[in-house]
């Protein structure tokens, strides 16, 4: 067995801060923020979806995030329109503008059944049995719930950074782009989050 398939979510989260929250600690503050910013000073990315996707892990927001021209901007994050003037189509975006709320969790339908259909709709690229990328979102609604916006965002920006080299990586990263270190993947975390009966899954 890999070296990577044996790094875990929390272990993985120890390395990077020792105030990041465990896989199955949620936090208890129980305020539902309104819409959060980048936890990164003067950025002009909005990294939290209304879906639950973290975009800061989204790789054209990543691949943006390190462009050095305005033209190689693909996207700010699914809440901003894009470059362009080009607003993302995504239904369940229109959904959650129309009935005025920041995150699906805070709205009075939740979980519907579309916002369901995203979640379980990716699948793992080792096991196409198995849920995907898309399938953390469900759990980070909760976690935004439970313990807010901006406090996720802060966990999620360390999650999604390289432990050795603080490199931003994407869902579909299996190594650290820049220095190729084990990386906790999303296919893996979603595997870890199957095995446990958590909120939201």
């Amino acid at each position: 067995m890999s070296k990577k398939q044996h790094v875990t979510r929390r272990e993985f989260l120890h390395q990077s801060t020792s105030a990041a929250a465990g896989l199955v600690g949620l936090c208890a503050c129980g305020g539902v923020c309104g819409s959060a910013r980048a936890a990164v000073a003067g950025s002009k990315f909005q990294l939290d979806g209304y879906c639950g996707d973290y975009c800061g892990a989204c790789p054209n927001l990543v691949a943006s995030e390190g462009a050095t021209k305005h033209a190689d901007i693909k996207c700010y994050g699914c809440k901003l329109t894009r470059p362009g003037g080009k607003k993302p189509g995504c239904k369940i975006r229109a959904c959650a503008i129309q009935k005025g709320v920041q995150h699906c969790s805070a709205c009075k339908d939740y979980p519907c059944a579309k916002l369901r259909a995203y979640h379980t709709g990716s699948k793992s690229k080792v096991n196409k049995e198995k849920p995907g990328y898309t399938w953390l979102a469900a759990y980070n609604l909760e976690r935004i719930k439970a313990g807010g916006a901006e406090k996720w965002l802060a966990e999620q920006r360390t999650r999604w950074s390289c432990p050795k080299c603080q490199a931003h990586f994407s869902w579909k990263d299996e190594t650290c782009p820049k220095c190729h270190e084990p990386i906790l993947s999303a296919d893996q975390e979603a595997e870890q989050l199957t095995q446990h009966k958590l909120p939201g899954l």
